[in-house]
């Protein structure tokens, strides 16, 4: 079987670098779920999280910060997101697959 260390250690990145502040749920489709994480005073970028048990799956979220570019640390999605000037953007992810999102 093939590691997934790559993975995981972008998974640890993101959760230790970027999970702080209000997290936000997006839990409104039966195969993709999706939340938020806006960060706090000492960890600001917000993150962005989808996955889909079924096809490709998108998410219309907020990570509370406008005008900004958010890239898929997974490698999974390669086009970057810009959220809108209320800091909303649709995130993707691939159909069976997780997408972390995180400020570029």
């Amino acid at each position: 079987m093939e590691s997934h260390q790559w993975v995981l250690d972008k998974f640890l990145f993101a959760r230790q670098t970027y999970c702080y502040g209000d997290q936000l749920d997006y839990f409104d489709h039966p195969n993709t779920i999706g939340w938020t994480r806006l960060g706090d005073e000492e960890h600001s970028g917000g993150m962005a999280v989808v996955l889909s048990n079924g096809e490709d799956g998108r998410k219309w979220m907020n990570v509370g910060h406008p005008n900004s570019t958010y890239t898929d640390i997974t490698e999974h999605v390669a086009e970057p997101v810009t959220t809108n000037d209320e800091g909303w953007a649709e995130f993707c992810c691939n159909g069976g697959s997780v997408s972390v999102w995180i400020k570029k």
